[in-house]
């Protein structure tokens, strides 16, 4: 969301949309992007933290781990450059950077951003419980 909050939203027996919370965290995400679930529990979160044309690559990966109406996050990459996506091979995360400020900030629309990466992370141990 715009605040950065993380949110739970329980379904119904039918399968409707139900309570939605808001989970308790220790800090906003930035900007969150690409998501991806490890387990009903733990998920691979990509977000750009800061303004990166002033500031430089800041974008980072973090898993978020639930615990009740809580969640905590673990750095896991930082550095990117505006991280979009990400997914799960084997045992590595692909992330992919975006850059997405050439496309939204005036001062770099027209500049050349440089080539487009894509990165392998270790997953490590982000999918055991």
């Amino acid at each position: 969301t715009e605040n950065g909050g993380l949110y739970r939203i329980d379904i119904a027996t039918d399968g409707a949309a139900g309570k939605i919370t808001q989970l308790a965290a220790p800090r906003a995400l930035g900007r969150p992007d690409g998501m991806r679930a490890l387990a009903p529990d733990r998920f691979l979160i990509a977000e750009i933290v800061s303004n990166q044309a002033a500031t430089g690559p800041v974008g980072r990966v973090v898993l978020a781990t639930i615990k009740g109406d809580s969640v905590d996050y673990r750095l896991l990459e930082g550095g990117l450059d505006a991280p979009c996506s990400l997914t799960v091979d084997g045992r590595y995360i692909l992330v992919i950077e975006a850059k997405k400020q050439y496309h939204r900030d005036p001062s770099l629309i027209g500049k050349d951003p440089g080539p487009i990466r894509a990165h392998f992370v270790p997953l490590g141990d982000a999918d055991k419980p």
